[in-house]
């Protein structure tokens, strides 16, 4: 199946076991660069167009630790915003 995901970059959460594994296997088996965050990136390390992230959703700061490991130079014109519930 082609997706048409050459050269783009998805962000997945939840990545390093299961369903996010999955995904991330899948997207990048499709030509995406993956930014996969997990708590643990062991299982996620050595995968070919993965960037791994050790990254603590739960913390303040986590989601944005997330996005902006993505590559720099694989983001075009993009406007990145998190916000936290109360």
């Amino acid at each position: 199946m082609d997706l048409d995901l050459e050269g783009k970059v998805a962000v997945v959460t939840g990545a390093g076991k299961g369903i996010g594994m999955a995904v991330t296997r899948a997207l990048a088996d499709e030509g995406a660069h993956v930014v996969a965050g997990s708590r643990t990136t062991d299982r996620l390390d050595g995968l070919k167009g993965v960037t791994p992230v050790a990254v603590d959703l739960a913390a303040l700061d986590g989601p944005a630790q997330l996005i902006m490991r993505a590559p720099r130079s694989m983001v075009r014109s993009t406007s990145w915003s998190t916000s936290t519930a109360a």
